[in-house]
């Protein structure tokens, strides 16, 4: 595991961190993130907590979600607002949508879904587009404190594959390879 979403956070690119004290964060962060501005109880949940970089993103976290007309929209809503590349943000929120309506996990959600964990951003995102969705992380995010840290792929199926900041050829390999391992890669005859 890589970098914090805490410490991502309090180094001052992450715009929004959520979690539940207790479970999620740790003490020395949570003594730290409290000075921020912050919505508790989250979600009904007492230990719930949703911390701001300043006022100004509280204002729009909450203009937005009261705008929000479904759980769809709330979806984007707080994935935009964590600072997530915008179609892994689209695509989850689709698929939990698609969760829903099935009442179980979508199998394409199985087959497309990657992790990845970069400078304190954990996210799911998806073979379609992983390549643009991590340029667009490395180009959103060039503060000193997360440029340099290693990237992290994985899934269920997949061991975590660690590369180097900015190596878009070992991002390539790698999506290939989970291409061919869940066998996705079309059969040229």
């Amino acid at each position: 595991m890589g970098k914090r979403y805490e410490q991502a956070f309090l180094d001052g690119y992450k715009p929004v961190v959520l979690g539940w004290k207790g479970k999620l964060f740790n003490e020395i962060y949570y003594e730290q993130l409290i000075r921020y501005p912050y919505i508790n109880p989250y979600e009904g949940n007492a230990n719930g907590y949703i911390f701001f970089q300043d006022d100004r993103l509280k204002e729009t976290y909450l203009e937005r979600m009261k705008a929000a007309k479904n759980k769809y929209e709330k979806h984007i809503v707080l994935g935009k607002m964590l600072g997530f590349p915008p179609q892994s943000v689209k695509r989850y929120a689709e698929m939990r949508i698609l969760e829903d309506e099935l009442g179980e996990y979508p199998e394409i959600e199985r087959k497309q879904a990657v992790s990845v964990d970069w400078a304190g951003f954990y996210f799911t995102t998806y073979l379609d587009f992983i390549e643009s969705e991590i340029k667009w992380l490395w180009d959103t995010y060039q503060h000193p404190k997360a440029v340099n840290n290693p990237l992290c792929l994985w899934s269920r199926d997949i061991d975590a594959m660690e590369m180097t900041y900015g190596d878009y050829d070992a991002i390539n390999e790698a999506v290939q390879f989970i291409k061919e391992k869940r066998n996705l890669v079309p059969i040229n005859v």
